[in-house]
């Protein structure tokens, strides 16, 4: 709790962006629903250095068009020209607890103490209501980094995957390659083993036909008959 304010204030880093949120928060700081006095507000402070939240002790103010307000001085809320704002600069008069409807006044550059919609603001870097630029951005630095430090991860592991099955693949149909090659050579060694074994059969027969037939020789001469003396 902020102690330089007549009444009790809360640094935030961002504050409600709805009437619901609104409400909420409302009703978590314990300070009047009625719209009247003790209402809840969240601000940023004259330095633009942080958001406050707060409930306003002294009836709710009206704030002129062309205006955003700050809390100032021990509690003073006082309204910010915001004619030079790029976008977002309250064309109408409205209700300072109404402020949540008017986002351009409550996104401030806490590093360099100026809203991000001024031109003159050195960073106009921004998201949403978020409050701490520098804490901000680099958590996005620290988020991106990690992201591509993981898709990073994801290529490495793809791609030595890729290598492994290739890998494979190729050993694979060099066993195949092989395999072919060693029936080939078999089925051509039979071929040549066959062709030689009818060769020398062919030969074997060509042999045998030139020579005489004696399987079935002459019967030999009968035996003269014995003489009578």
């Amino acid at each position: 709790m902020d102690k330089t304010y007549g009444f009790p204030v809360f640094p935030v880093t961002s504050c409600p962006a709805t009437a619901v949120d609104w409400e909420q928060a409302a009703k978590q700081r314990n300070c009047s629903l009625t719209g009247v006095r003790d209402t809840y507000l969240c601000l940023p402070n004259q330095e633009k250095t942080t958001l406050l939240e707060f409930c306003y002790d002294k009836v709710r103010p009206m704030v002129q068009e062309d205006n955003c307000i700050e809390l100032a001085g021990s509690g003073t809320i006082n309204q910010y020209g915001c004619t030079m704002f790029t976008a977002g600069c309250p064309k109408n008069p409205y209700f300072s607890d109404f402020i949540y409807n008017h986002s351009s006044c409550l996104n401030i550059n806490t590093q360099d103490g100026c809203y991000h919609e001024d031109p003159s603001c050195p960073n106009k870097t921004f998201n949403g209501l978020e409050r701490d630029l520098t804490y901000h951005t680099t958590g996005e630095y620290w988020i991106a980094g990690l992201v591509i430090g993981i898709l990073v991860l994801i290529a490495v592991f793809a791609l030595i995957i890729s290598r492994r099955r290739i890998y494979r693949f190729l050993r694979s149909r060099k066993g195949e390659r092989r395999h072919h090659e060693a029936f080939q050579l078999a089925t051509t060694t039979c071929s040549i083993q066959s062709t030689r074994a009818i060769k020398k059969r062919s030969q074997w027969d060509s042999i045998e036909d030139a020579q005489p037939n004696v399987s079935n020789p002459a019967p030999p001469p009968p035996p003269p008959p014995p003489s009578n003396t």
